[in-house]
């Protein structure tokens, strides 16, 4: 009887802090309603051989976001905000629906005078970056759903207000 009693109780599924029965060996996928702890999200735009314009920006999971000019003709150095919850949260969900870990690590173009931009993610323990060999006259290496998220890094973080060269009016 004791013998009954055991064994059928060895061969229940577990069950997670819900209550809700889980696979033994299985773990739970990322929620999307969340941004991971480690999250940090950096976008460089580079240099041309033409212009001396670049900058580095980054975005932690606490919303702080960090501006680096790399050029002497950009309105300032250096600035900081506070990117929203909902903004920051919006761009890990695109990140996440672009399939961003699982892109190519490059997408080279012929010419080494083009500017070119960089993506480095870490989030949920992974890091990736992608280098987007950005190219004015054929705008065809990179996937769309790459210069999307570029665009949108750039949206979020505000890196407007520090791109505009010295003396333009805003």
């Amino acid at each position: 009887m004791l013998l009954g009693i055991f064994g059928g109780a060895c061969s229940r599924k577990s069950s997670d802090a819900s209550g809700t029965p889980a696979e033994a060996g299985t773990s739970k996928v990322d929620e999307p309603t969340k941004v991971p702890d480690d999250t940090k999200i950096v976008l460089e735009r580079g240099r041309t051989m033409g212009a001396d314009v670049g900058y580095r920006v980054t975005v932690t999971a606490d919303g702080y976001a960090r501006f680096e000019g790399l050029g002497e003709a950009l309105a300032a150095d250096a600035g900081s905000t506070m990117v929203a919850r909902e903004k920051l949260l919006a761009l890990v969900q695109h990140l996440r629906a672009a399939h961003f870990f699982d892109m190519k690590d490059d997408y080279p173009v012929p010419t080494t005078d083009q500017s070119s931009t960089i993506v480095t993610v870490t989030m949920g323990g992974k890091t990736k970056t992608i280098r987007d060999g950005v190219r004015v006259d054929l705008d065809v290496t990179a996937p769309p759903e790459l210069r999307d998220l570029e665009e949108e890094i750039d949206k979020v973080a505000g890196t407007a207000r520090w791109t505009k060269p010295q003396g333009v009016p805003q």
